[in-house]
């Protein structure tokens, strides 16, 4: 499939799937495109700071992760960089999976989103940020898929001790918030996720998680 040019993308007639949730997010919108349709991740409409700092530096991020991770099923196929401040995946069918009520789904999903999550790790991608909005599933009988690659760590080679040892400790994060999903969604009770033994790097990302939402919430 051949990637929209600005020029075209400004023709088309885009629908919002995610508006940004802060002046520092990419707008998410789905638009028609060679018969089908494609998910833009766009910073164009953000301020000219952050969208020359974060917006080219998660573009470059996400595009290198797609790039690795291409022909795996489960994850969006690339379309294609846009620009500097934008690019483009194929539309996957299904619903997140916050739609749909605990306890609702088998345990064979559970499975299947483990193997997939591996199978990532061994394309060289930790996800760093996995959540269950990130989860889409497809009808009954598909497999799910997993999406959003905007904080996503690429394994680094051997020599790079630093660089592999973050890469290590993003997929330890990605196997966290893997069975706390599994948890919540399979047993439907929050409180075993304190049966999980979390992880000094997990909880520190927590805190500067919330830390960071408090800071936003007070300057909105």
């Amino acid at each position: 499939m051949r990637t929209p040019t600005r020029e075209e993308l400004s023709r088309l007639s885009a629908r919002p799937l995610s508006p940004a949730r802060n002046r520092t997010k990419a707008d998410v919108v789905l638009v028609p495109w060679e018969g089908t349709g494609i998910v833009v991740k766009d910073f164009r409409e953000r301020g000219v700071l952050v969208r020359e700092t974060i917006g080219r530096f998660s573009i470059a991020r996400e595009c290198r992760a797609y790039g690795r991770l291409s022909g795996l099923a489960g994850v969006p196929a690339f379309v294609g960089r846009i620009d500097a401040h934008a690019f483009a995946v194929a539309l996957v069918p299904g619903k997140p999976l916050p739609s749909h009520p605990r306890r609702s789904l088998p345990p064979e999903l559970f499975s299947a989103l483990t193997e997939l999550l591996e199978r990532i790790h061994g394309r060289g991608v930790a996800i760093a940020d996995l959540h269950h909005r990130n989860i889409i599933v497809g009808e009954a009988g598909d497999p799910p898929s997993i999406i959003d690659f905007s904080l996503a760590v690429v394994r680094h080679s051997s020599w790079n001790l630093p660089g592999r040892w973050i890469f290590e400790r993003a997929q330890e994060l990605d196997r966290i918030a893997m069975e706390r999903i599994r948890r919540r969604y399979e047993t439907g009770a929050d409180e075993n996720e304190d049966e999980i033994p979390p992880s000094r790097l997990y909880a520190w990302g927590r805190s500067f998680k919330n830390l960071s939402q408090r800071i936003r919430r007070k300057h909105s």
